[in-house]
C-alpha cells in the first residue's frame, strides 16, 4: 500500500489521511464501532458474510473467534502508522540509485527487491519492534469489546494486570506483573535488535 501510495499522482495526501486516520482516532469510539461491526445478528460483518451463505457468527462471545475479532481491530487501527513509517523510507531512497538500476535494465520488481527493499529495511525494522511492543501492551481494544471475555479467552496481560490491580486490589502482585512485562518486551525489543544485524542495511 505504502508503494502505491509513493507511485499515484493525485490524491496521495487524501489517501494517506484516510489510512491514517484510524491511529488518531479516540480508541472508545473505534471500539464500540467494531463492537457493532461484530454484532451477531445486525452487525455489518455477519450481514456481508450472510451473502456468501455463511451462516452468523458470534464474533465477541465465543472463544474461538474473539481473539482473531480483537487482532482484526488491533491490525486495522496500526495499519495507517505502519504505512506512514514505509512512506517516510521509500521517500528517502535516493532517486540516483533507482535510475541507475533502471539504465542498467532493471525492471520495476528488480528495483523494488534489489533497491528499495533494502534501503526501507531499517523502516521495517522500526515497524515490527513498535508493532511487538504494542501487542505485548494490548488493554483499550480487549477493555471495551470483551472485557477479557468469553472464558477468558481475550484476557491480554496488561488487563490481567489492570484486573488485579484495580478489581481485586492486588497492588503488590500488579506491581510485580508490570515489571514481568517490562523484562518480557525488553527481551524481546534486544532480541530483534541482535536479529537485526541479518537483514537490515543502512547503507
Amino acid at each position: 500500500m505504502a508503494l502505491w501510495l509513493t507511485n499515484i499522482r493525485r490524491g496521495e495526501k487524501l489517501y494517506r489521511s484516510v489510512f491514517f486516520l484510524p491511529q488518531v482516532t479516540p480508541i472508545v469510539a473505534t471500539g464500540m464501532i467494531w463492537k457493532w461491526l461484530f454484532l451477531p445478528k445486525y452487525g455489518i460483518i455477519n450481514n456481508f458474510l450472510g451473502i456468501f451463505g455463511v451462516p452468523d457468527i458470534n464474533w465477541l462471545g465465543t472463544t474461538g473467534t474473539a481473539m482473531s475479532a480483537i487482532i482484526i481491530m488491533s491490525v486495522w487501527q496500526g495499519f495507517g502508522y505502519n504505512m506512514i513509517i514505509f512512506i517516510a523510507g521509500l521517500y528517502a531512497i535516493p532517486e540516483s540509485q533507482i535510475e541507475a538500476a533502471r539504465i542498467d535494465g532493471a525492471g520495476k520488481w528488480q528495483v523494488f527487491i534489489k533497491i528499495k527493499l533494502p534501503l526501507i529495511s531499517p523502516s521495517i525494522f522500526f515497524a515490527i519492534v513498535m508493532t511487538v511492543i504494542s501487542s505485548f501492551q494490548v488493554f483499550d481494544q480487549t477493555m471495551i469489546m470483551t472485557a477479557g471475555g468469553p472464558a477468558n479467552a481475550t484476557n491480554t496481560l496488561v488487563l490481567y494486570l489492570y484486573n488485579n490491580a484495580f478489581t481485586y486490589l492486588k497492588m503488590g502482585y500488579a506491581a510485580a506483573m508490570a515489571w514481568v512485562l517490562f523484562a518480557i518486551i525488553m527481551i524481546f525489543t534486544l532480541l530483534q535488535m541482535r536479529l537485526q544485524k541479518d537483514f537490515v542495511t543502512y547503507e
